[in-house]
This record gives structure tokens, C-alpha cells and sequence, in this order.
């Protein structure tokens, strides 16, 4: 049984599926120019003024520039990691030697 490293499993799974996205026209430079028009995003509301419908002029759309940003900085890795896992030998335990030692404070060894 061969051994798969964690990066040569991800690289397996995101290329053929980077590869169907780029068949349709999802590609890294049309996510980046929708990005960057989330950045900036803007929105008309509607009001109803006695019957007459208004608009307002184009608003900050708070809401969606900070998804917008929070997608940003997690595809720049600014977010620390959600989850850490540590393994030993094989993925298994981490083995834990040594010796511990409890004393009472004022033993004398002051």
C-alpha cells in the first residue's frame, strides 16, 4: 500500500475539478474581475411614496462588499487555519514519554 502525501491528494481532487470549471468559463481571472465588482458593490432600493414608486440613488451595499472582502482574505490565507490536527507515527497518537514529578510547595527545597 502506497502512502498519499495530503498535498498530492488535494492537487488529485482541485485539478480535474479546476479543469471543469475553465470548460465552462470559470476561470481564476473571471472569479478575481467578479470579485473585484463585489468589492464595489453598490444597490438601488425602492420606496413606495403614496403610490408613486421612487428610487434612490445607488447605496453601499455593505452586506455583500463584506463577504466579498472576507472571500478575499481567505483566498489570501489572512485567516488562520479553522482547524489544527496533530498525529504521530502513522497518524496515530503522539506518543508521550517522560516522568512527572508532583511536590507539595514548602518541601524544604527552597
Amino acid at each position: 500500500m502506497s502512502k498519499v502525501t495530503a498535498e498530492e491528494l488535494s492537487q488529485a481532487i482541485a485539478v480535474p475539478m479546476e479543469s471543469c470549471f475553465r470548460k465552462d468559463g470559470i476561470t481564476r481571472s473571471f472569479l478575481v474581475s467578479k470579485l473585484k465588482k463585489e468589492l464595489h458593490a453598490t444597490e438601488v432600493k425602492a420606496f413606495n411614496d403614496k403610490g408613486v414608486i421612487v428610487y434612490s440613488k445607488p447605496l453601499v451595499d455593505w452586506d455583500i462588499r463584506q463577504r466579498a472582502r472576507m472571500d478575499a482574505q481567505k483566498l489570501m490565507g489572512l485567516y488562520p487555519a479553522e482547524k489544527y490536527e496533530h498525529s504521530g507515527p502513522d497518524g496515530g497518537p503522539i506518543p508521550l514519554k517522560g516522568e512527572v514529578e508532583f511536590v507539595k510547595p514548602g518541601d524544604g527545597t527552597d
